[in-house]
């Protein structure tokens, strides 16, 4: 009795797999293609570029969401394998350097419940840096460099901003076309 329920079952597994196998015959093939690169364009100075943001008065920062003047900087990119038309940048989704309102972290344990960086456009438009989607405009790549325009700005996230240092950091992806 015991090898009819063994024959039994392993005709029906044979059964269930033949029917699967063709249940999903394939109409067609989907071929895909790329290639691993050294680095495209490197940032600043072996990958790390570092932004001064003037400092402003605590003042100037009236109340929860209220923002300072905007900084006007440069990210350099360059090297013997930043090639192609043009680049853009991303950035790293990474919840220790991006908070859910989308400015950065402020790490700094004395100020950084009181305020955080925000970044902007080439344009003054405030980016989202939370949404996973977002990239730089696109900027001519010319003799292995580029420089995609950004701004910073200070951004209060509670009533009373704390004086002291502002500590913040971000990942990039680099993207040629």
């Amino acid at each position: 009795m015991k090898n009819k329920s063994i024959i039994a079952m392993t005709l029906a597994a044979a059964a269930a797999g033949m029917i699967s196998s063709s249940a999903f015959a394939a109409d067609g093939v989907i071929n895909f293609t790329g290639e691993i690169k050294n680095a495209t364009c490197e940032v600043g100075t072996g990958g790390t570029q570092a932004i001064n943001v003037p400092a402003i008065a605590k003042d100037n920062l009236s109340g929860s969401g209220s923002t300072g003047p905007s900084y006007g900087f440069n990210i350099e990119l360059s090297g013997a394998d930043c090639t192609g038309t043009n680049v853009q940048l991303s950035f790293e989704q990474d919840p220790n350097t991006i908070d859910p309102d989308g400015t950065l972290v402020n790490t700094d344990p004395t100020t950084g419940a009181s305020v955080t960086l925000e970044l902007l456009d080439s344009f003054a438009d405030p980016i989202n840096l939370a949404d996973a989607t977002y990239k730089t405009r696109a900027v001519p790549i010319t003799n292995n460099t580029a420089k995609i325009p950004l701004r910073a700005r200070y951004k209060a996230k509670t009533d009373t901003v704390v004086a002291g240092p502002v500590i913040a950091s971000v990942g990039v992806l680099v993207e040629t076309n």
